[in-house]
């Protein structure tokens, strides 16, 4: 429910890549997922028609959220707080633009990191964008090299959470893994999600994990 009201095409990109991973691994039953997911649908819609005065009352909860906002409800109601779509789409769609354009300029290694904010604000844009896509920002700022380089990593982590695990309880880690990496594949097409923390840190579990059966194997041999 929190993710369908959220509003955010990242969050729904994640979620939408996560749960394959999950159904593929029998993480997860689809048919209790569906109905889940069924329910909160309901949910949402319901909560889009609420009442005027219940909404009136979360949109006073919920106003310090951002001050670029408007307010859109259903014909009984007016309940999220939301950036205008039509006019962050189409910022969004100019950002590309212009980062496929310094791309181009700069195919190999690209304009380095910070050149894109560097070169919108020299160009005078009002307001500023990021490049709401990680791979395309990787792209612009560290070019073909470093776009490959960023792949080819992530691959190797994929490639090693494949790899069998010795316990139920690591299978089960690597399961998660896979899914959460599937979560963030899909939230970067709408977001930068590089620079998220939480994702190195999972990154580096990850890579930790084929060491496991080696490290074992190592200790039984010299009785370590």
């Amino acid at each position: 429910l929190a993710i369908v009201l959220s509003g955010s095409r990242g969050a729904w990109l994640g979620a939408a890549a996560a749960l394959p991973v999950l159904f593929l691994f029998r993480a997860l039953d689809v048919r209790e997922t569906l109905r889940a997911a069924f329910v909160a649908l309901v949910l949402a819609i319901a909560i889009y028609l609420l009442p005027t005065a219940a909404n009136f009352i979360l949109i006073e909860m919920f106003h310090h959220v951002s001050s670029n906002v408007h307010q859109f409800g259903g014909p009984s109601a007016q309940i999220f707080i939301l950036h205008d779509r039509e006019i962050d789409v189409s910022l969004r769609l100019q950002s590309y633009e212009h980062a496929f354009a310094a791309w181009l300029a700069h195919p190999i290694f690209g304009i380095g990191f910070g050149g894109f904010l560097a070169d919108r604000l020299a160009a005078g844009d009002n307001p500023l964008t990021l490049i709401h896509n990680s791979a395309l920002w990787l792209l612009t700022e560290t070019g073909a090299v470093g776009l490959g380089l960023f792949a080819a990593f992530f691959v190797a982590v994929v490639r090693a959470l494949l790899l069998p695990a010795p316990t139920p309880q690591d299978d089960a880690f690597r399961i998660g893994m896979l899914a959460a990496m599937a979560v963030f594949a899909g939230v970067s097409v709408g977001m930068e999600a590089i620079y998220q923390r939480h994702l190195w840190f999972l990154l580096g579990l990850a890579l930790a994990m084929p060491s496991k059966p080696a490290d074992a194997a190592s200790d039984a041999e010299t009785g370590g």
